[in-house]
């Protein structure tokens, strides 16, 4: 078979992160780092002094940063991340024609890919997925013995997103064929973000196999990844065989890991008796397990698990399943749900991951009855109640803050406009504050929040963090100012995570004046043979801009999937 004879030498080869630099995984990197300051003794760059080492994990940022796509966008058209009708990208005057994106971009994705640089090859490649150009198939395929191994993986990744006959025979053939253990669970990847019922099909023979099988522990990462795609790929019923996987994991030992992706895909059939075993399994031995299933549980959106909920709430005394609970009920929000919520709010003395959890709850709800509680928090933090405007002490509150500035762009009020821009004008405003609060004008998306973002661009200057907020904000507005600005940034900043996060917002802007600003600076280094990181980000900018998946890319592998679980296949699919 055509990939077993490319790849056999490479067995079992270890999955390798993305080599673009700056790959920012949000609060999970910070996490990080805050886990090296408490060992070292060191003081927190966050500002914050930990108590136990998992305390740097107990954030509700990561069930934001993995589910703000989904909260955001939800099941409509998002207004700027696909072609539209008239075959153009974008849905305003400032769209640009898929045919002329393609005249203009293809040429260089393609000398891309045949870059010295592997970081550039590796943009190039995914740039071509999301593209779909099926035109250019055959330089993807070449890719697969690429000499590097994270550029072969981009290159199934693109396959994937390319999601034709032809690519699909690559996958399935790799799948189920090759000697490289690498490939194969990059094969199922690509499966998973092909939505092909071809690919969906080989899935499911997999997992109608893996009951029988005595161990998976020598194929972890391999279950794992097909697992994560059949939570992507929804085109055929995986229900009987995921069930039977679950009722056995215990007699393989089955690692947390592969457990909660099992959750994930079980839950995302949607078959009613998935419910049942979600319910069941919300008391596991396992937090991890636990947390994954009332995460999906919310993703369900059925009103049977409320009770259930609401028991695990009242029962448990983590703060941190308390607060997944909350979210949850937030997205179901039925009647009962809601009515828990509105009354069991939370005290200042409670945990602060539960009172932050249950003010983005409250926004997803759309809690008109909790609303004045959330602004009022945004603005003066626990004080709320007795805050005086010139001398409130809440500089110190950002994470709860921030929370609550989240909420208010879920609300999407014109109201909460006012109230983020006001929380701007504060001449201490922490930086990690002010990055949420970029963010949550971005949520709200309207062409007076993208009049206040940038007519506050100079306050995000300070720090890279807060100009990844203002990146990621200007990419969720369907302005030409706003699209101008990041393609600046892009271009022109000096950080590797503020151009790559930028790189990702560019699946927000669709407007010409972009498209001739990328193409320039690539062609340019292309022409006089450089290669640098931000080559890299401008390729993969380009790809993000053209993007004809609505935005679906490896984003969706990592969400739901616990920050903590750090097994090489998750970590390497974060990287992207």
């Amino acid at each position: 078979m055509l990939t077993t004879i490319l790849t056999t030498i490479l067995f079992m080869a270890p999955q390798e992160p993305s080599l673009v630099s700056g790959s920012y995984r949000g609060p999970v990197d910070e996490a990080q780092i805050e886990m090296l300051s408490y060992g070292s003794s060191a003081t927190s760059p966050f500002g914050r002094t930990l108590s136990t080492p998992d305390s740097a994990w107990d954030r509700w940022e990561f069930w934001y940063e993995n589910e703000r796509d989904t909260i955001v966008r939800g099941t409509a058209d998002f207004p700027s991340t696909a072609v539209n009708e008239s075959g153009a990208y974008g849905s305003s005057a400032f769209s640009v024609k898929r045919d002329e994106f393609l005249l203009k971009s293809i040429p260089l994705l393609i000398e891309a890919t045949l870059s010295a640089d592997a970081a550039v090859r590796e943009s190039a490649l995914l740039s071509l997925g999301r593209v779909a150009y099926p035109a250019t198939t055959s330089f993807i395929i070449d890719a697969l013995a690429d000499g590097e191994q994270s550029v072969r993986q981009a290159a199934y990744v693109a396959l994937g997103l390319m999601s034709t006959a032809e690519t699909s025979t690559v996958l399935i053939d790799t799948f189920n064929n090759s000697g490289d253990y690498n490939a194969k669970c990059f094969a199922a990847v690509g499966l998973g973000l092909s939505g092909r019922i071809d690919a969906g099909d080989c899935l499911n023979n997999f997992f109608k196999l893996m009951p029988s099988k005595r161990s998976w522990r020598q194929a972890d990462d391999l279950v794992i990844a097909s697992l994560l795609a059949a939570k992507i790929n929804t085109s055929v019923d995986y229900s009987k065989n995921l069930l039977a996987m679950t009722t056995v994991m215990d007699k393989r030992k089955a690692s947390d890991e592969l457990q909660v992706a099992a959750i994930n895909a079980l839950a995302a059939t949607a078959d009613t008796k998935a419910i049942e075993v979600l319910v069941e399994n919300i008391k596991s031995r396992s937090e991890v397990v636990a947390e994954a299933c009332i995460a999906a549980l919310g993703h369900f959106g059925n009103k049977v698990a409320v009770p259930g909920l609401i028991e695990m709430f009242e029962e448990s005394n983590s703060p941190r399943i308390q607060g997944m609970v909350q979210l949850a009920l937030g997205q179901i929000a039925d009647d009962k749900a809601a009515a828990f919520l509105l009354e069991n709010r939370p005290r200042v003395a409670d945990e602060l991951y539960v009172r932050t959890s249950w003010l983005i709850a409250c926004g997803i709800a759309q809690l008109s009855e909790a609303y004045t509680q959330v602004a009022d928090t945004a603005m003066f933090g626990s004080d709320f109640n007795k805050h005086d405007d010139a001398d409130a002490s809440r500089n110190n509150e950002y994470e709860l803050r921030g929370a609550a500035a989240l909420s208010l762009g879920l609300f999407a009020k014109p109201a909460a406009c006012v109230t983020l821009s006001k929380c701007l004008q504060e001449t201490s405003a922490s930086e990690e504050l002010i990055s949420y609060i970029a963010t949550a004008l971005g949520m709200i998306g309207t062409d007076k929040a993208a009049s206040v973002l940038l007519d506050n661009a100079d306050q995000f200057n300070y720090s890279a963090t807060s100009r990844r907020g203002f990146a990621t904000a200007l990419g969720m507005c369907t302005n030409e100012k706003a699209s101008t600005q990041l393609a600046k940034m892009l271009l022109n900043d000096e950080d590797a995570t503020v151009r790559w996060v930028s790189a990702h917002a560019m699946a927000g802007a669709r407007d010409q004046q972009s498209l001739e600003q990328l193409v320039a600076a690539i062609s340019e280094d292309i022409s006089e043979n450089k290669t640098s990181d931000r080559t890299a980000h401008l390729v993969l900018g380009l790809g993000y801009l053209g993007d004809s998946h609505r935005g679906a890319t490896l984003e969706s592998f990592a969400a739901n999937v616990d920050h903590r679980q750090q097994n090489k296949m998750l970590t390497c699919l974060k990287s992207y």
